[in-house]
């Protein structure tokens, strides 16, 4: 009867030697699956990013080339404006030099 009980055990320590493997190989190739993911992943969001950046830097472009547009046609103006109304142009920059100077004088 002992025999039989360490065949029996000799069988299943056996068994769960071989299952223990398995898991060991299963678990090796799970954690290379989930590795190939990741960097894939990583890959397809570094991908992501770049694009998002070259858009970004675009219209970043885009816009400062408005600003300055916008700022030489109000350059333009303002030499307009003062070539034909010269006393209304110097009340004004008199005006802004007085109240630069009050603000400035009140601190």
């Amino acid at each position: 009867m002992a025999n039989q009980q360490r065949s029996a055990n000799g069988h299943d320590t056996a068994e769960l030697s071989a299952q223990i493997e398995t898991l060991k190989k299963d678990v090796g190739a799970l954690t290379q699956t989930l590795g190939d993911l990741a960097r894939e992943r990583r890959d397809d969001l570094s991908e992501e990013a770049r694009e998002r950046i070259d858009k970004v830097r675009r219209e970043a472009e885009a816009r400062a080339h408005q600003a300055g547009v916008r700022a030489a046609k109000l350059g333009e103006d303002a030499q307009d404006m003062v070539a034909r109304q010269p006393g209304t142009a110097l009340a004004i920059a008199a005006g802004v030099g007085f109240l630069v100077g009050f603000l400035g004088a009140r601190r």
